[in-house]
């Protein structure tokens, strides 16, 4: 079985997200900061003076909860690690009030959410996570 891309569990994520939006409204904060792609010398350079950080993680939601600021979710896929970027600005965030977590599946990120908003968690979801 081939092991599914850091993208291709981000895409699975922003799906269910958007399908529990009208049942959970708050999830409209949830956003990917389009900072990590690759681009063109050109295009990067302009998006660097318009303030894209190294390091920023792929899902930010600053939606107060429980006790924290907001969540903020790394996703990675398969050996993938965290940059020094990335543990650097994941401490940052945390170090001022939000939640961070690296997530190696949509369906952790899911519980992660769940369990941040004080949501049931879907129960086919309980399954996947437990096999």
């Amino acid at each position: 079985m081939q092991q599914a891309t850091e993208q291709a569990e981000q895409i699975a994520l922003i799906t269910w997200v958007d399908y529990m939006l009208a049942q959970e409204p708050r999830l409209l904060l949830l956003f990917h900061p389009a900072n990590g792609e690759k681009r063109d010398p050109r295009t990067g350079a302009l998006l660097k003076r318009m303030g894209v950080r190294k390091g920023i993680p792929d899902i930010m939601f600053p939606q107060p909860s429980r006790e924290y600021l907001g969540l903020a979710i790394e996703m990675k896929a398969g050996k993938n690690k965290l940059t020094d970027e990335q543990r650097e600005y994941l401490e940052r965030l945390r170090a001022v009030g939000w939640y961070t977590e690296v997530c190696y599946s949509w369906c952790v990120a899911v519980a992660r959410i769940c369990w941040y908003l004080d949501m049931p968690m879907p129960q086919g979801l309980r399954v996947l996570l437990t096999s």
